[in-house]
């Protein structure tokens, strides 16, 4: 066993040995997935006793701060998130991480270090893709299910040569799960040897090549296709984060100046119906069953060059901060004004907004206080940090109400309004 294979196997023990989803099962133990250290300084003085300072900074588990101490890094500590182990084989230690920043080693995109791991490896065989999902929270929910998932996190500034990585590891072709449709239509004709060649077209007569079966030579390199995941049961009508936006646009980008094409690059944009049928299998926690649902929804697939942004978006910036705070306001207005109506998607919606919060807030704030060399601004800064903290806890509550009392106050004196209408009318 290697050296950084033997830390990260010792970090991988100090994560809580339970990841669950609610939606699911309950608590599922997983020898992939993991919550991050919820003790750090009691973490860390564990990881001291058996390795020296420069094996943990070398194996990028820690770091040192601002007057030298080490520290674990934050990807590692982030509240509520998760942590993913990739293996080369079941038997060996960690080879890398998936957290919710990606990969933790840094020497590749996650999207391709996930590709030498042996589990998810078995299913990208099977289904023929790889998804690539915004939050690492959707991650940890397709991996339970079987389907094969990595963070889609810095896709929209993925150096060159990792680009060139995805054009080569991943290609056009057709997803492994999917059936023949037996209502495609059929015709004969001759080839120049005398016999009959069986060719497919499809029912309206276009010549599609992303449903065409693939080549059947086996010299030939399999080469998944990469899908990118907005979020898992999102709503047909809202609007495409700016990950997404900016990860189309950086991909064009690259496509434009270096040539590089990004064939096996798609986007799931799921039907109208999805939505409900992924919430209702949730309903019935079977995992069979929303395994089912989602695999059927990812034949909605569109390449990248055919992705439409909603008119009037013109930002460059992956900040999920504002739309994770207007998602939580409306969904905390929704709440009070009717419960039931509320359904699951509450928990969702908080868990977004607190992640936008930590990961564009809080988080840059407490490096920039470590980066201080004034002891005073460094301890200030760690404390502003907790009044952020705090303050954006409050702030959409506070809104959310606002907005129900503002509605009713305005229906309580339309109301009265329409009374003293009436009652000069009949006087």
């Amino acid at each position: 066993m290697s050296k950084r294979g033997e830390i990260l196997s010792a970090v991988f023990d100090c994560c809580p040995s339970e990841w669950f989803d609610r939606r699911i099962d309950g608590r599922t133990p997983n020898d992939r997935i993991r919550g991050t250290i919820p003790r750090p300084h009691d973490a860390l003085a564990s990881l001291q006793r058996r390795f020296s300072d420069q094996d943990l900074v070398a194996a990028g588990v820690a770091k040192r701060g601002t007057f030298g101490e080490l520290q674990i890094v934050s990807a590692l500590c982030l509240t509520g998130g998760t942590v993913m182990a990739l293996r080369r084989s079941p038997t060996e230690p960690p080879f890398d991480f998936t957290t919710g920043r990606g990969s933790l080693a840094g020497v590749g995109h996650s999207v391709i270090s996930a590709l030498e791991d042996s589990g998810r490896a078995a299913l990208v065989e099977e289904t023929g893709m790889m998804l690539a999902a915004r939050r690492i929270k959707d991650v940890a929910t397709l991996d339970l299910l079987g389907l094969p998932a990595t963070s889609g996190f810095g896709l929209s500034s993925t150096r060159l040569s990792d680009c060139q990585k995805i054009d080569v590891k991943y290609g056009e072709g057709l997803p492994r799960f999917v059936a023949s449709d037996p209502e495609q239509d059929e015709e004969v004709v001759e080839t120049t040897d005398g016999e009959d060649e069986e060719v497919v077209e499809t029912t309206d007569g276009e010549d599609d090549s992303y449903w065409e079966t693939p080549a059947s030579d086996e010299s030939a390199a399999f080469r998944p296709m990469l899908v990118l995941v907005d979020q898992l049961g999102h709503r047909p009508e809202a609007e495409p984060s700016n990950w997404l936006r900016n990860t189309v646009r950086w991909f064009a980008k690259i496509r434009k100046h270096t040539g590089l094409r990004f064939a096996g690059v798609w986007i799931w944009q799921p039907d109208d119906d999805f939505t409900e049928r992924y919430n209702f299998a949730f309903q019935l926690k079977d995992r069979a069953q929303i395994r089912e649902v989602i695999l059927q929804g990812l034949t909605s697939l569109i390449g990248i060059e055919n992705f439409e942004e909603p008119a009037g978006v013109q930002t460059d910036s992956e900040s999920n901060f504002l739309p994770a705070r207007r998602g939580l306001i409306e969904r905390l207005g929704i709440g009070m004004t009717d419960p039931a109506a509320q359904g699951g998607q509450l928990a969702d919606s908080i868990s977004d907004y607190d992640s936008a919060v930590r990961l564009e807030l809080v988080e840059p704030l407490i490096d920039w206080a470590q980066s201080r060399t004034n002891p005073v601004i460094c301890v200030v800064g760690a404390q502003l940090a907790d009044v952020v903290t705090l303050l954006h806890r409050i702030t959409p509550r506070l809104h959310a109400v606002l907005s129900v009392t503002t509605f009713w106050i305005f229906c309580a004196r339309t109301r009265h309004l329409w009374s003293a209408t009436m009652e000069s009318g009949a006087s």
